[in-house]
């Protein structure tokens, strides 16, 4: 976390506080149970995903002010399901597929199908990146789907299939 110990003889006068910087603005840190500054060193308990971002340390005395900025990322992990696992239709009809994810950071999502990257159209078409639909699914239609999600530490797959019933 950051430190902000300073060592200079007009200690009198010091001060110490922390900030975080969200959009470009420095936002005053809201010291709490989870989140403390003591003697100029933030320790932050329980770290959460939100807790990521840029943190400012501002030290100043009669003689100037001087900022540290520094980062913290937190990680967790990765978890995700494609729902239904298997999705039974018939021709004609629409289907869609869930991916979801839980943990952080999600970098990216990525869809295959039959082992080959997804293909897009105006019939197969991803929405929000984590939801498939298919308007009028075809005989072509029919297989394996998978989502891949990618995170800055973790890769992980779920899979599910679509199958074409006998109507």
């Amino acid at each position: 976390m950051p430190n902000c110990r300073v060592l200079h003889k007009d200690t009198q006068y010091l001060s110490t506080s922390g900030t975080r910087r969200e959009n470009n603005r420095l936002m005053p840190l809201i010291i709490s149970n989870q989140m403390m500054l003591v003697n100029g060193s933030l320790f932050i308990e329980r770290v959460r995903a939100q807790d990521s971002g840029k943190y400012v340390c501002t030290v100043n005395n009669s003689v100037g002010e001087v900022r540290v900025e520094t980062e913290l990322t937190v990680y967790g992990n990765l978890s995700v399901s494609l729902y239904p696992a298997q999705l039974t239709t018939e021709s004609g009809r629409s289907a869609t597929l869930n991916c979801s994810v839980q943990g952080y950071p999600v970098h990216s999502i990525t869809w295959f199908k039959d082992t080959r990257h997804l293909v897009t159209s105006n019939r197969v078409r991803l929405i929000a990146n984590q939801v498939l639909h298919i308007t009028s699914v075809l005989r072509e239609d029919q297989g394996m789907y998978q989502c891949f999600v990618y995170g800055s530490l973790q890769s992980i797959q779920s899979s599910a299939q679509i199958v074409l019933s006998g109507r």
